[in-house]
């Protein structure tokens, strides 16, 4: 409720798909992955209190067109609140050091004409991916595989674009290891400007 009133996206209108139901919709999509939206929203339903949920069938595309209307914005803040007051602090594993890690993963999305453009497809001589991926890179504690920090961009953008965003996270307290793809001069200036160790292959 507190990232919904600070974001400004509680509905001006009377609409059964409040926002925070549409919160809970995408965190209970990421527990259920392999259950299509409709049933994740049905699940949802025998647990809300809502009796106008109830009253006619919510569609596919009107639950779409809710997870647009709340945007990205209060999912970015929520997942930084849960990450400082909920995720236990990361310890000092090694001589007085947290332990940190950025590395890159790819992700698919739905293919649609928006995904597509935004994110694109691999292409290979037997010709291109059957679905768009976006590039998720990603600050992560060793110690407790805790995922601290994101950035996802267009599968095409490299990996060292998103670093400079994810360091805001480090300083005097930690130790980057980095891994060979990842090193450039910039970042090494940046640990040291932030006096934040780290490992290079």
């Amino acid at each position: 409720e507190g990232v919904l009133t600070q974001t400004g996206r509680h509905n001006k209108r009377a609409c059964p798909l409040r926002p925070l139901m549409v919160m809970w919709l995408v965190v209970a999509m990421a527990l259920f992955r392999t259950t299509s939206i409709a049933n994740v929203f049905q699940r949802l339903l025998r647990w809300s209190a809502d009796p106008r949920l109830g009253r006619r069938p919510v569609t596919v595309e009107a639950l779409c067109h809710a997870r647009d209307r709340l945007g990205v914005l209060p999912l970015k803040l929520l997942h930084r609140d849960i990450v400082a007051r909920v995720l236990a602090p990361v310890p000092a594993t090694f001589c007085g050091l947290r332990l940190w890690a950025i590395d890159g993963s790819e992700f698919t999305v739905p293919d649609t004409p928006a995904n597509l453009a935004t994110f694109g497809k691999h292409y290979s001589d037997r010709g291109p991916a059957a679905y768009p991926q976006l590039r998720g890179v990603m600050l992560t504690a060793l110690v407790t595989h805790q995922i601290h920090d994101a950035c996802f961009v267009p599968t095409k953008v490299s990996e060292r674009i998103p670093v400079p965003y994810l360091m805001r996270s480090l300083g005097r307290q930690d130790l980057l290891m980095v891994d060979r793809g990842l090193s450039s001069f910039a970042l090494l200036l940046d640990c040291q400007k932030r006096e934040t160790n780290f490992i290079v292959r």
